[in-house]
């Protein structure tokens, strides 16, 4: 029924709804729809962003390699805002991937090393997804401030000066993370 959804559907927002479920399905062939659609979508940019956007809002299982895979298609380009913000916000605003598994944080912190130099006001904007790092779990709390603190250790402050100042803002609004993760590998340099 979804997939005749997509097939079928008069308006873009239907069509997106159903890509999207789809997309979050088990469905055997979901990678040749996939592959289609972004075929017909790399013609267009608005489609394109719309696009990126689920893939990086998905919620399926391979949720992180559908973002690696579409980060290799010819049409993403990191130096494009649209693709930046399509792609890469989307996937650092579903939290549930980006910051609750393993994989996605390795992803995640990729992203940022890579956009950090391409583009500081995007990465800023994808670094908020690490706000209220205090509220979330405890089992995130080392793993997450990690990220932030390897980030701070490898940045260069002049050259990035909003991304370094926004890492070092979210560190230090989250003392009790913070101190879990300084327990277990000392004091973060540059805080």
């Amino acid at each position: 029924m979804i997939k005749q959804q997509f097939e079928t559907a008069t308006c873009a927002t239907d069509r997106l709804s159903a890509f999207a479920a789809y997309l979050n399905s088990s469905a055997p062939d979901k990678i040749e729809v996939l592959r289609a659609f972004e075929a017909e979508s790399k013609k267009n940019l608005v489609a394109w962003e719309a696009f990126l956007s689920v893939i990086g809002s998905n919620s399926s299982v391979d949720a992180v390699e559908l973002v690696r895979e579409m980060e290799r298609s010819d049409a993403f380009r990191i130096e494009q805002t649209n693709d930046q913000r399509a792609l890469y916000g989307s996937f650092a605003r579903n939290r549930k991937k980006s910051l609750q598994t393993e994989e996605g944080r390795a992803l995640f912190s990729e992203i940022l090393r890579k956009l950090a130099p391409v583009n500081e006001y995007s990465t800023v904007n994808m670094l908020n997804a690490f706000a209220n790092i205090d509220q979330m779990e405890s089992k995130y709390h080392i793993p997450l401030v990690k990220i932030l603190a390897d980030l701070l250790g490898e940045l260069d402050a002049q050259k990035y000066p909003s991304v370094y100042n926004r890492i070092r803002k979210l560190l230090l609004g989250a003392p009790n993370a913070v101190k879990a993760y300084n327990m277990a590998h000392g004091e973060i340099p540059g805080l």
